[in-house]
């Protein structure tokens, strides 16, 4: 199927949104087919390849190290192996791209093996930064990898929660039961931490004019919603503990973030803020400001219809009447 460059109008119909997303059907195909080339081009590096310019084309150096092959994201690693095995599950069952699919099933087994190992040297836990062998660094003032150990009760963070998601994808589509338990109990415990509040960032900013670091009196959204994709799949896989899971997320969300019958009067009805002080009242930045940011608001309504859209069929009454 070509791609057709389909243009959404302002007023848009079902026609028009199912029209666009066979362009998005073709761009995601061109972009796993690109992704599989480059994982294939090397058995020793057993990771999602995507370290080069997206505007010449061209490997950054390997030597670089922030952009090289020696540095391995946690998060990219976890969010790209739940995208290879969604994406491959998705063809797989449509009966599509059939040669494309094998392959994608050889990636999602090395890169999956990979993590695990990784993570059992490392107290279960996965980090933002790491070397190729699965050594956590982070980088010292002239931007040189510096490694670290990690502690035992090392906080959750966000390459954990990613990579959660993306090993139990992986292991459910590959069937390899004992990943699969091993990946559960990585997200439950990953969602433990961010119910009790102890889940931490672990994003380590490159640019100082966006610091990402965790700060006292500021707890963000972004876990709890990221961590409805988990739900879903749990839900999907028929875990009992599923819709309760999902529901219990959103029901935080909008509890704590957004602005329903006009809890907060200060704000606009359906207002969508960042982060909530210890208090549980919308965080107030330095000069007056509280935050919003568009794109997660947008995030959330997606990832919390997208559990719906899984939990609606499973669920019993009462939970039907709070979905």
């Amino acid at each position: 199927v070509p791609y057709r460059n389909v243009h959404l109008p302002e007023a848009t119909s079902t026609t028009h949104l199912r029209a666009a997303a066979v362009d998005y059907g073709v761009i995601a195909k061109t972009m796993m087919e690109a992704i599989v080339e480059r994982c294939e081009r090397d058995a020793d590096y057993p990771f999602i390849d995507t370290k080069l310019d997206l505007i010449t084309g061209r490997d950054f150096a390997p030597d670089d190290p922030i952009r090289g092959r020696s540095a391995i994201y946690g998060w990219i690693q976890g969010r790209g192996l739940e995208a290879v095995a969604s994406h491959g599950g998705w063809w797989e069952r449509r009966g599509e791209s059939r040669d494309l699919v094998d392959r994608m099933r050889a990636v999602a087994a090395d890169v999956l093996a990979q993590l695990r190992r990784m993570r059992a040297n490392n107290e279960g836990r996965l980090s933002f930064f790491m070397t190729p062998s699965g050594e956590p660094f982070r980088l010292d003032d002239a931007e040189r990898p510096v490694t670290f150990a990690v502690a035992e009760d090392a906080p959750y963070g966000f390459s954990d929660l990613f990579c959660a998601k993306g090993m139990f994808a992986a292991a459910q589509w590959l069937g390899d039961k004992a990943a699969s338990a091993e990946a559960l109990a990585y997200i439950h415990a990953v969602d433990d931490a961010i119910v009790k509040r102890t889940f931490r960032s672990d994003q380590i900013s490159l640019d100082p004019k966006n610091r990402a670091e965790p700060r006292a009196g500021y707890h963000t959204h972004g876990a709890a919603m990221i961590q409805l994709g988990a739900w879903a799949m749990l839900t999907t896989a028929g875990e009992v503990d599923g819709v309760d899971g999902g529901l219990r997320l959103i029901d935080y969300e909008l509890t704590h973030h957004a602005n329903i019958d006009g809890r907060w009067t200060h704000l606009q009805e359906g207002d969508f803020w960042e982060a909530i002080d210890d208090e549980d009242r919308p965080c107030v930045e330095a000069d007056g400001v509280i935050l919003s940011d568009p794109g997660h608001s947008l995030e959330f309504v997606g990832l919390a219809m997208k559990f719906i859209g899984v939990a609606e069929p499973l669920a019993n009454p009462a939970q039907l009447e709070r979905l």
